[in-house]
Order: C-alpha cells, then sequence, then structure tokens
C-alpha cells in the first residue's frame, strides 16, 4: 500500500471515510457480512471523488450533517495492476435513518475490533488519519474558573502531559497569577488577551450593541463566540491554552450533552479544564481534562 503526498494519481475509483463521532470512530456492516469497514466505495462514472464521499457516506451511515476533508490518495496492488483510492476524514454532527441499502449496522468504537472486513489495509487507513489530525488540529485548552480561584501550579499539574504553544489570560482576571505560573513552569510567554477579562468583555457587548444591534446587545456567548473563533483562526495548528470564567464556558460550551457541570455533585465556581479540538475552525473534538477542586 502506498501514499502519495505529491501528485494524485488517476484515476481515483475508490473512496474510504474514516468518520468521527462524539469522541469515537464509526464502523459500518454489511448485511452479508460479521466483519466491519469504514465507509466507502466505488466512484460511479462521471462523480467526482468527494462527490463518491459524500454519497457513500450518507448511504452506508445515514450520516445527516457532516464535515468532510481530503486526507490523502493511495494505490493497492490488486494482483498485477493497481487500484488508486481517496482517503476522506469526516466529522459528523448528527444521524438520520440507517438507509435500507448495503449495510445492516453502524458501530461507534475506540480502538479496532478484531473482526476486520480489510484487516491489512484499515488499520493503515486510520493510522494516516491520526497524523494527519495532529498536524492539522488546534487545540484550545480553555482553563475555566469560578468565585474561587484554584491554587497556583495546580493548572500545570493538569496541563503536564499536554504540548503548549500559546497561553492567554485576560489582564483583570483574577486567576492571572495561577496563568503567570503556567507560562513560567512551561517557559512560555503570557500573551494578554483584554476579552477574556469579565470586565472588558462587558465593555465589548456593549460597544458591539450601540454600534450593529439597534434593539440591544448580543448575547454573551455569541461575542465570545467569535472572539474564540479568530483566536483558533490566528493560531491555526497551534496549542494554546486560555483562561475563561466559568459562566461565560458553562454558556458556550454546555448544550446538554456535551458537557454537564452539574453531575457529580460539581457546583459553578470549581475549576475545571476542557480540551477542544479544531480543523478550519470547526469543532471536532471535546473532553472535559479534568472537574474537581484542587
Amino acid at each position: 500500500m502506498l501514499f502519495y503526498t505529491q501528485k494524485q494519481p488517476e484515476p481515483i475509483v475508490i473512496v474510504v471515510i474514516i468518520c468521527r463521532y462524539q469522541g469515537k470512530w464509526l464502523l459500518v456492516r454489511h448485511k452479508e457480512r460479521n466483519t466491519y469497514e469504514f465507509p466507502g466505495g466505488h466512484v460511479e462514472p462521471g462523480e467526482s471523488p468527494e462527490g463518491a464521499a459524500r454519497r457513500e457516506l450518507y448511504e452506508e451511515s445515514g450520516a445527516a450533517e457532516f464535515h468532510l476533508w481530503p486526507v490523502t490518495s493511495y494505490g493497492v496492488l490488486n494482483g498485477y495492476k493497481a487500484a488508486y483510492g481517496m482517503l476522506y476524514f469526516a466529522h459528523i454532527e448528527s444521524f438520520g435513518e440507517l438507509p435500507p441499502y448495503e449495510m445492516a449496522e453502524r458501530r461507534f468504537i475506540t480502538e479496532l475490533p478484531d473482526n476486520l472486513t480489510y484487516a491489512a489495509i484499515q488499520p493503515k487507513l486510520l493510522q494516516r488519519v491520526e497524523r494527519w489530525l495532529i498536524n492539522n488540529r488546534t487545540l484550545l485548552y480553555v482553563v475555566c474558573y469560578g468565585e474561587e480561584n484554584p491554587q497556583p501550579g495546580g493548572f500545570s499539574r493538569i496541563l503536564a502531559d499536554c504540548h503548549l504553544d500559546r497561553i492567554y489570560c485576560g489582564s483583570g482576571q483574577g486567576i492571572k497569577k495561577v496563568m503567570e505560573a503556567l507560562a513560567r513552569d512551561r517557559g512560555l510567554p503570557l500573551l494578554a488577551a483584554d476579552w477574556l477579562s469579565p470586565a472588558e468583555f462587558r465593555d465589548q457587548v456593549q460597544e458591539a450593541g450601540s454600534e450593529e444591534h439597534k434593539e440591544g446587545p448580543p448575547p454573551k456567548e455569541e461575542l465570545l463566540k467569535q472572539q474564540l473563533a479568530e483566536l483558533i483562526k490566528k493560531e491555526e495548528k497551534h496549542s494554546v491554552a486560555i483562561s475563561l470564567k466559568d459562566s461565560l464556558a458553562e454558556k458556550v460550551f454546555n448544550q446538554g450533552t456535551a458537557y454537564d457541570f452539574n453531575q457529580d455533585g460539581l457546583r459553578q465556581g470549581q475549576p475545571r479544564v476542557l480540551r477542544l479540538e479544531f480543523i478550519d475552525g470547526i469543532l471536532i473534538g471535546e473532553q472535559v481534562l479534568w472537574k474537581k477542586r484542587f
């Protein structure tokens, strides 16, 4: 099996789509097999590889809303003849019913099972996508805090195994000493971001309301999303830690499924660390790294 990083071979006759949904990989099972595989199939006459990938992903999984990225082209030998394919990565937002075509089941996994349909190929494709994700994503570690601030050094321990390129903190934040200690421990500069400070952010909301919204200011969480999107775009392919007041983080990131800040007896005001993964500014992964009191 060969991967092509420069010139794309022609013609592309096969597409494979490796998908992630809520932090897990997607596999499907054909009605006539008891083995699992990634969605994919042949490119039909007159169809583009991307068009085939979108069609196959829907037909074999029922994916309703998703984002699709090309990863690499590849070639496999079929006897003495090479067949060329295109590998895609998809982040799936939602599913519909499984269409009544070839597949009987969809399965979500964190590790590949032993009963794969193409056991010699599929692990290599997954490894390629995992490498592509590392090289193309932006990681945002959101250090959330409330009325009670944690002890200095605590977040440094939590983020000890996380590679960081930048650290941001608002000038008026009560957690600034903690972020200064984190930056000092990691040998990184502490960059100013006034919009992260509650007072500065409140002024920006009022200013946005007076300039653009005749009926009043925009919701705080909407403005915060815009600010975060600009930061992610600026820090493309970097790993960034920022501090953010817990009440704002709850409104932006707690949509009732990804983060339940009230479970396990947690109360608002207890510090936590969130890990958010982006590609092209699109959130493709989320995880609560830590959610206890120091």
